[in-house]
């Protein structure tokens, strides 16, 4: 036991060091004070998730991917050759070896590659945990800290005077530092998500930048293995905003036509093919949600069809579900529920505050500024039609709300001066 503590307090003084040393931090433009202040709130959360789970809902999918990662690190005691076929091999197959065969048949998720993957990094983490699960946290809430101070650092370039909204919506959502610091896909997602914009936003002030090629390249790699559906909605968004940066187009008016031609050209290619046809997949979504993933939170939501008339008319339920729902269905439930629904209700006091206030005080906006909105809505939309589940809606919304919520927190005119506070 003694151990197992030191050996947390070691990686949690590692990474808080590199946290201040490295420039990708300092250079953030938040002070070393505030990066560990952020640090720690994304430790108690991801703590704080692995107690909950380990105690209230019999270890999830976190605590799921830690004990089948045993398994895989434990297979290299009986023939290391497992264990490397195990991390590094390929998966979904039924292997001739009958003690291989025993090896995986415990392991959960061997014929899902994209989950899949999250138990070939724990099994790797194994070798520096020594079989303590909150040592994996710590890695996992590193990989967020890079996440949320990438899109930091973009923010600040396009929004200089709403740092410390910024900072306070970026490091203090729950959703963000408890979902999104976990050991599950979403924090990975977070962290693509983040280095993807920034390196876009270096790109577009420095084309001839190499090495952010590079990182684009690597974070819509992980999009296709981990969210293959957010490579198909960044594509108009990326699109549209670097038009109007690169052209000076009025961006409202580009992001407009950029959507248009997107949808226009989905519905065409429903037409042309059914291998093609993005509304049969978003189908055969939300057909395994209904009839085969059930659990505590579950809602009632119309069948799709495969068309684009069917997507259309489901829109306000869409919206609805992700945005009205978390608030109204946790209520009278678990004090968890009830932690959802006051950010739910934060998240929509925030979206009239944004309106009212832009209604009255209009301001200039940004590409970047429709990028963020048009990225969350699209991503919420695809959430909101194809997923029954609360609990599922909040966890998945996390990915975009480190861009959903400061672009309304801009529209509330907060600025570092009206706040008072120096930075």
């Amino acid at each position: 036991m003694f151990f197992s503590f030191f050996l947390l307090f070691v990686y949690v003084i590692l990474f808080a060091y590199a946290i201040t040393r490295h420039s990708f931090f300092t250079k953030s433009g938040i002070t070393t004070k505030y990066l560990l202040l952020g640090y720690g709130i994304k430790l108690f959360g991801d703590f704080a998730s692995g107690y909950i789970y380990s105690h209230w809902y019999s270890g999830g999918d976190t605590w799921e991917y830690f004990d089948c990662s045993k398994l895989m690190h434990d297979a290299f005691y009986v023939n290391p050759r497992y264990y490397f076929q195990l991390v590094f091999g390929s998966c979904n197959y039924t292997p001739t070896d009958a003690e291989f065969l025993k090896i995986i048949t415990p392991i959960a998720h061997w014929s899902d590659e994209r989950t899949y993957f999250i138990l070939r990094i724990n099994a790797i983490l194994q070798w520096f945990s020594f079989g303590n699960y909150y040592v994996h946290t710590v890695f996992w809430v590193f990989f967020s800290m890079l996440g949320t101070v990438a899109f930091y650092r973009t923010l600040k370039v396009y929004f200089p005077n709403y740092t410390i909204f910024m900072y306070v919506l970026l490091f203090l959502q729950p959703s963000i530092f408890f979902w999104g610091s976990g050991v599950h896909k979403d924090g990975l997602t977070l962290m693509a998500l983040g280095l993807y914009v920034f390196a876009c936003q270096k790109i577009l002030f420095d084309y001839k930048k190499w090495q952010f090629y590079g990182v684009i390249i690597l974070c819509l790699g992980m999009f296709y293995y981990f969210r293959p559906h957010l490579v198909l909605l960044l594509l108009p968004a990326t699109i549209a905003w670097f038009l109007s940066e690169w052209y000076k187009w009025q961006a409202k008016y580009t992001f407009v036509a950029t959507y248009l031609v997107s949808a226009l050209l989905l519905v065409l290619l429903s037409y042309l093919s059914m291998d093609l046809n993005v509304f049969r997949k978003l189908m055969q979504i939300q057909y395994v949600f209904i009839l085969y993933l059930h659990g505590e939170g579950d809602i009632s939501i119309p069948f799709l069809q495969p068309t684009w008339q069917s997507a259309l008319v489901n829109v306000p339920m869409a919206l609805y579900n992700t945005f009205i729902t978390p608030f109204t269905n946790g209520i009278y439930r678990s004090i968890q529920h009830q932690l959802v629904t006051t950010e739910s209700l934060v998240l929509l006091l925030l979206i009239l505050w944004a309106v009212i206030s832009y209604y009255f005080r209009p301001i200039k906006l940004v590409a970047f500024w429709y990028f963020c909105i048009a990225l969350s809505i699209t991503f919420l939309l695809l959430i909101g039609l194809t997923t029954d589940n609360i609990g599922a809606i909040v966890r998945y919304r996390t990915i975009i709300l480190p861009l959903l919520t400061p672009a309304l927190g801009i529209l509330t005119g907060l600025t570092n001066q009206r706040l008072g506070i120096k930075e």
